[in-house]
């Protein structure tokens, strides 16, 4: 139970220098005083209920709202959601903590997290296509981002895992099991890893290429390539995450183990020039946020307007 904050500066006598100062006895030092509605609302005398000033919202007005209700194309979250309770961040880690010091405001202000396709304030405009600029490609313009998956099993024998890949509209995905086979050659193991890709929702990665580069034969190590090509995934995508285990081990087919005895690491490979850019509409058109969809310039085509008409 939290001692309310009276919000007043009493005049006290300095033991240091004898001068009359004002402290404040506030549990909070003044800084969160606790007000009727928050200081953000009316109080209704006949119910007993605040009614807040436009975008506060909840019991003393102690939280804002989120914009149009995120257009009903997103979620709207709290700091404690979006931030603090990330395992990434060493804040606070429960709610309890959320009204003192310096987390007082986890939970006071809201924001929205917007569905795939959509961005904005309120994520009311919709996210067009990127790719590359066709008049700025170069001979040393030509590279794309390639990632390493280097794994070691040490129960040894075939693996199963899961590749989780996020595209740049904001979707994430998580392939559907694959089973790296010790048995099969690398260009087999390499067909199930490219496919698993490929058959993301969305089109998500419409081409993609592996390579497996290297496989001990005993199952305790392999490591391969993800080469992204497809003019939908130019430029630095994010990194892969590989899942060797699942919670509910019942729940995937192939039975994935509960406790993984294999760890993956994933890196990115330096190329050895300019990546192709990643541009909206490629550079070459404008996006119409209304719809999603590149208004390519003359002389331009495509679904981010990447392609040249040809020369006459």
């Amino acid at each position: 139970m939290y001692t309310p904050s009276t919000g007043r500066d009493e005049p006290t006598v300095s033991s240091t220098t004898g001068h009359t100062q004002a402290v404040s006895d506030a549990t909070f030092l003044n800084k969160h005083a606790y007000k009727e509605c928050g200081g953000r609302g009316i109080c209704d005398r006949t119910t007993g209920r605040c009614k807040c000033f436009p975008n506060f919202s909840g019991r003393g007005c102690k939280r804002t709202t989120c914009p149009n209700d995120c257009s009903g194309h997103g979620v709207c979250q709290d700091g404690y959601h979006s931030l603090y309770a990330r395992t990434s961040v060493n804040q606070v880690r429960s709610f309890g903590e959320s009204t003192q010091g310096r987390f007082w405001g986890a939970k006071k202000f809201r924001q929205c997290v917007c569905d795939r396709g959509f961005h904005g304030y309120d994520c009311s405009l919709r996210t067009c296509p990127r790719g590359d600029d066709p008049e700025t490609e170069c001979s040393d313009q030509i590279f794309t981002d390639r990632q390493q998956v280097a794994c070691t099993n040490t129960g040894g024998g075939d693996a199963h895992f899961s590749l989780r890949f996020k595209d740049h509209l904001g979707g994430k995905y998580r392939t559907r099991p694959i089973f790296f086979i010790q048995a099969k050659t690398n260009a087999e193991n390499a067909n199930s890893i490219q496919n698993a890709l490929e058959a993301l929702p969305n089109f998500a990665i419409p081409t993609v290429e592996v390579d497996v580069q290297s496989n001990d034969k005993t199952g305790k190590k392999f490591k391969f390539q993800v080469d992204f090509k497809d003019g939908a995934t130019t430029n630095l995508q994010a990194k892969l995450w590989v899942d060797t285990k699942t919670t509910c081990a019942d729940s995937s087919q192939p039975k994935f183990p509960e406790v993984a005895t294999m760890t993956c690491t994933v890196t990115r490979v330096a190329a050895s020039g300019t990546l192709k850019e990643s541009l909206e509409c490629g550079g070459r058109g404008l996006c119409d946020t209304t719809t999603g969809i590149c208004s390519c310039f003359k002389g331009y085509y495509g679904d981010s307007c990447s392609h040249i008409t040809t020369y006459v």
